[in-house]
């Protein structure tokens, strides 16, 4: 069977392996793994057939996870892929939540920031997920931590949006479906634009 991605309208990048968490269409759910995702592909290198043809593509907890220096690229590539007028929307950890459950203790959900007999909510937000690992090379390691000042200039960088703005969880696609993944929880920084 020869897959068809025009019979998709959104991409949804990253999207995870939870069988709960991937979107209905008109989305397109993408990423490395194939448990649960429409068609696979690195998310920093998009099919080249796919060029200014989607009117939206959403990136959920996925940037944080990139090296600096690959970032601006991976914007470009997913810009490329958004036809003119289109909706980028990007989701990440917020580093001003973060530190403020550092400097007061607790998370947002009242739980501790910072622990050396377990895992916390926070340092999983700095670190990513299984920082408690033995491995250095753990697939889900954070290497960036953003701000709506920082993930605003990257996108304005870009020279291709805007429209730059944050907007609330509640308005994200993932709640509209009743999907809870990272988009949904207490630390994340929504923001979107539009490709000009």
């Amino acid at each position: 069977m020869v897959f068809n991605f025009r019979e998709f309208s959104k991409v949804n990048l990253a999207c995870g392996r939870n069988p709960l968490n991937k979107f209905p269409s008109p989305w397109l759910n993408v990423d490395v793994s194939p448990d649960i995702a429409d068609f696979c592909s690195d998310v920093r290198q998009l099919p080249a057939e796919w060029n200014n043809y989607f009117s939206e593509v959403r990136a959920s907890h996925v940037l944080e996870h990139l090296f600096l220096n690959d970032m601006q690229a991976a914007v470009l590539e997913w810009a490329r892929v958004i036809k003119p007028g289109g909706t980028i929307r990007i989701i990440v950890p917020d580093v001003k939540i973060i530190a403020q459950s550092l400097l007061i203790g607790t998370d947002p959900k009242s739980r501790n920031s910072e622990s050396i007999k377990e895992t916390t909510a926070v340092f999983a937000q700095i670190y990513g997920v299984g920082y408690d690992s033995a491995s250095t090379e753990h697939p889900w390691r954070h290497r960036f931590m953003f701000s709506e000042l920082t993930l605003s200039e990257l996108l304005a960088s870009a020279g291709i949006f805007d429209q730059i703005q944050i907007y609330a969880k509640s308005e994200d696609p993932a709640a509209s479906f009743g999907i809870v993944d990272d988009s949904q929880n207490c630390f994340s920084l929504c923001i979107k634009a539009r490709k000009i």
